[in-house]
């Protein structure tokens, strides 16, 4: 899979093995609109342990921008989430690709000239910030020994597969405000497999 032939990397470090981080992916009006905004939520609904989530159109532009960056074929999922962590939060190691590893594999037995059904399947993982911790709440992905610590307005793009398993720290002070979303692309599933169980 070459990279470059998926996403245009003009604008990104490469700071480890499908691991992009494009840095003022968001213009500071951009940034202090969305923040503004974030201030007046009162409500938020708690997710597990790991954080609390709101859903809201004013982010919706970010699949817009993310889709500039891509090549035919592949999609930004639609997302109108905002995720925050709190002190105490913390997310343990995954790879994105885990909710849809039985599509990956269903679509592996597919031949040329079957007929077939079309599903998403998530090749990229990508995460917006608005903002970060004063003491933790970094990226880090154990299979490549790489702690990342994002600044506001930085989208970061990793593979879904789990040779980029990430996590966040656990954070100390302060709280991460952040979009997290995917990049798809479809795949051919046999009919007759399609409903396989799992």
């Amino acid at each position: 899979m070459i990279m470059s032939n998926i996403i245009n990397l003009n604008n990104f470090d490469t700071i480890g093995d499908k691991i992009y981080v494009y840095k003022n992916f968001l213009s500071h009006d951009e940034l202090e609109s969305i923040l503004s905004y974030i201030n007046k939520i009162d409500k938020w609904a708690k997710e597990y342990n790991t954080c609390e989530s709101s859903y809201h159109d004013k982010v919706s532009f970010i699949q817009e921008k993310i889709q500039d960056l891509l090549s035919d074929g592949y999609f930004s999922n639609p997302t109108n989430v905002i995720k925050k962590m709190s002190v105490g939060n913390f997310w343990k190691a995954h790879s994105d690709v885990h909710d849809y590893e039985e599509i990956e594999k269903k679509s592996l037995k597919y031949v040329d000239g079957d007929d077939f059904v079309e599903e998403k399947l998530s090749v990229f993982g990508t995460i917006v910030y608005y903002k970060m911790p004063e003491i933790g709440g970094q990226l880090f992905y154990p299979k490549q020994k790489i702690e990342y610590f994002p600044s506001p307005g930085d989208l970061v793009i990793h593979g879904s597969g789990p040779d980029c398993e990430h996590g966040v720290s656990k954070i100390i002070s302060g709280e991460r405000l952040s979009t997290p979303s995917n990049i798809f692309k479809y795949v051919k599933i046999k009919k007759e497999n399609y409903n396989e169980k799992k």
